[in-house]
Parts: structure tokens; C-alpha cells; sequence
């Protein structure tokens, strides 16, 4: 188990290195949330959806999302 911490911490250490030679910024872990401002409107209709379908309004963004960029990334 040592030796995979030595290796994880020697891996981490390349990277930012590796950044830092390149000048680029490392890259940062998201945190998973983020603000969406939506009309009155369609936020009332999302809610009532999700309510009328027993799920939370964030269950049902995150199914939208997801749906919209697989059908756009396809």
C-alpha cells in the first residue's frame, strides 16, 4: 500500500510539473453543482414535472442535460 501512495504522490507531482513546463494551468476538479437562472416560467413547469413524476428538480435537470448533450454529441 506504501509503494501505491508513493506512486500516486510521484504521479501528482509529474503532472504539475508537467503543467508548470508548459505553462498551462492544472486542470480542477468540479465540484458538481452549479446556478442556472431560467424563466419564471419554465422553472414553475420543471417543478410541477418533477412533482408530478415523484422526483427531486435537480433529478430531472440533470436527465434533461444529460439527454440534450447525448443527442448532441452524437
Amino acid at each position: 500500500m506504501l509503494n501505491l501512495k508513493k506512486s500516486f504522490h510521484e504521479a501528482v507531482e509529474d503532472y504539475l510539473a508537467t503543467c508548470a513546463r508548459k505553462r498551462r494551468a492544472p486542470d480542477a476538479p468540479f465540484k458538481g453543482s452549479f446556478n442556472v437562472r431560467v424563466p419564471r416560467d419554465l422553472h414553475k413547469r420543471a417543478a410541477m414535472f418533477a412533482a408530478e413524476n415523484g422526483k427531486k428538480l435537480n433529478a430531472i435537470v440533470t436527465e434533461a442535460l444529460e439527454r440534450y448533450l447525448d443527442t448532441e454529441s452524437a
